[in-house]
């Protein structure tokens, strides 16, 4: 059974297309990292799948399931956290979960516990008396209370120091292990999806540019110094493959996606063989996503290019 299929799905708004052809398989229990600019996309993508809004064109096909075929139904099989708590004034944290456990004929009282303790929810005060940081953790565990086969999770970590976040990792990867969850993380903290995605899905304007791991994606940027002297980018300033330029010294440094190991053959292919390479690195996680998003974001034709 396949657990998500997307195909060229669009959602348009009256201010504009907030997603344009996106195509999305997956077909094994994993962790997807969803990550893009601000406005690229993620939370509208996430959006359609428990559904709370519907695709303007294209396929939704969730565990199995049209998702407006039976909402209720598909639902009681996947949880959800927003990038925003909207609860009513006056209600507990018991209230909540004792709310859930009504009504996921599953939910796991024990599971909930376990995880309320190490957490340190105080499940007697107001929702609203809570920091941003313990209404987060506490809206996972009402998302995961019922082990649900699909966990969609919206910057689940915001206001979340460091050792919680730690903590809060480590819920969601005992889900995935014990009940086999296919988790779906959109985040902006790069360094927690290093240690948690296997997949890595950039979304730009509305588009996907990027669908393979995060090896995949790092090895295809890099940073090369070019000598001093006279440099002519010539045709590589027009190539998609320069993602920045940037003084250095009495010399050039630029991005290239590219792997390290092509950057001369890049170079001098598009720059012209008089253009001597002095070194060519391999970049962080965070500063290939950083150029090569910045490239994207200036050039929003580029984005519809895979």
């Amino acid at each position: 059974m396949s657990i998500l299929s997307l195909r060229n799905v669009s959602r348009r708004f009256s201010g504009g297309e907030a997603l344009s052809g996106i195509d999305l398989e997956v077909d094994r229990p994993q962790v997807i990292g969803l990550v893009g600019r601000n406005g690229a996309g993620k939370s509208t993508l996430l959006r359609l799948l428990p559904p709370f809004i519907h695709a303007s064109s294209g396929s939704v096909e969730v565990l199995g399931m049209d998702p407006w075929a039976d909402p209720i139904a598909l639902r009681a099989r996947l949880g959800y956290v927003a990038d925003h708590d909207a609860v009513p004034a006056g209600v507990r944290g018991s209230d909540l979960l004792a709310l859930c456990a009504s009504v996921y004929p599953r939910w796991d009282v024990a599971l909930i516990q376990t995880f309320q303790r190490r957490l340190g929810i105080d499940g007697n005060r107001l929702f609203s008396a809570l920091s941003r940081g313990q209404q987060r953790q506490l809206a996972l565990l009402m998302a995961i209370g019922h082990r649900p086969e699909l966990l969609l999770l919206d910057e689940p970590a915001g206001n979340l120091d460091p050792a919680v976040r730690k903590e809060v990792l480590g819920i969601i990867i005992e889900l995935l292990n014990e009940s086999g969850t296919t988790v779906i993380i959109a985040t902006h903290l790069l360094s927690d999806l290093e240690r948690l995605a296997e997949r890595l899905v950039i979304l730009s304007h509305g588009r996907k540019v990027h669908d393979g791991s995060i090896e995949d994606m790092t090895r295809q940027v890099c940073r090369v110094e070019v000598a001093p002297g006279a440099i002519d980018l010539g045709r590589l300033a027009h190539s998609p493959l320069l993602l920045a330029q940037e003084p250095h010294g009495l010399g050039t440094v630029i991005i290239l996606a590219c792997s390290p190991s092509e950057a001369g053959a890049v170079v001098a292919g598009l720059a012209g063989p008089g253009t001597v390479v002095l070194d060519a690195q391999g970049m962080t996680f965070e500063d290939a996503f950083i150029y090569r998003t910045r490239a994207l974001a200036a050039d929003p034709v580029a984005a519809g290019r895979p």
